[in-house]
C-alpha cells in the first residue's frame, strides 16, 4: 500500500535510502578533478547542417567539412548489415557537417528531426582567441550579448577576471564563448576575491 505521497509502501522506508550519517561528502577542491575522460563528439540538430558547421567554424576559427554526398541515413538508427566499410565511411559523412573543435572534441551538426530544441553550448577560449572570435562576429555583423538572455547589446560580459559574451545560432543555439569558467568548483573566498 502507498503512502500519502505515494512514494513508498507503508510497511518500510523507501528503496534505496541510506542514512545521511553514513555518507561522507568531500569538498572538491581546484585541480582535484583529474581524470583520462574528454568528450569525443557530440550530434547537434540543424535544419541547415552545413550553414551551422561553416558559421561555427569560422566564428571559433577552426577546420570545419560539410557533410558529404549521397542520403544521409538517420543518425538514431543502426545502419543497415552487411554495408562495406566504404558505404559506411560514406553514410556517415553525409550524417554530419563537422566542426573540428579541437585535438579531441568534434562538433557534428546533423539533420533535425522535426523541431529543433535550442541549446546552450559555451567555450572556454585563451584572451587573445577571444579577441579573435570577438572581431570576427563583428566583422561577421552578428548580434552578441552579455548576458544569455534580452536583446542584443553589443556588450562583453566581464566577470571573475574573464571575459564572456554570447551569440545565437539561425537554429536557436546559443554559442556562450568565455575566458574564465564560472562553472568549475571555487571556494567563496576564491568567488569573492574574483570579483573584485
Amino acid at each position: 500500500m502507498r503512502s500519502a505521497d505515494g512514494c513508498h509502501d507503508n510497511w518500510g522506508p523507501p528503496p534505496f535510502t541510506m542514512p545521511v550519517a553514513k555518507l561522507k561528502l568531500t569538498a572538491i577542491k581546484p585541480g582535484v578533478l583529474k581524470m583520462s575522460l574528454q568528450l569525443d563528439h557530440l550530434f547537434i540538430p540543424s535544419k541547415n547542417k552545413n550553414a551551422s558547421a561553416q558559421r561555427l567554424g569560422e566564428l571559433l576559427g577552426v577546420r570545419w567539412e560539410p557533410a558529404g554526398e549521397g542520403p544521409a541515413p538517420d543518425v538514431n538508427q543502426p545502419p543497415p548489415a552487411g554495408l562495406s566499410a566504404t558505404e559506411l565511411f560514406r553514410q556517415y559523412h553525409a550524417q554530419r557537417a563537422s566542426v573540428y573543435v579541437n585535438d579531441s572534441l568534434t562538433i557534428d551538426f546533423v539533420d533535425a528531426q522535426g523541431e529543433v530544441t535550442s541549446n546552450h553550448y559555451c567555450f572556454s577560449v585563451s584572451d587573445s582567441e577571444f579577441d579573435a572570435i570577438l572581431a570576427r562576429i563583428k566583422a561577421a555583423g552578428l548580434n552578441f550579448w552579455s548576458a544569455p538572455f534580452g536583446e542584443p547589446d553589443f556588450k562583453v560580459r566581464t566577470f571573475m577576471s574573464g571575459k564572456g559574451l554570447y551569440v545565437m545560432e539561425p537554429d536557436g543555439h546559443s554559442w556562450e564563448i568565455l575566458t574564465v569558467s564560472y562553472a568549475r568548483p571555487m571556494s567563496l573566498a576564491e568567488f569573492l576575491s574574483s570579483l573584485t
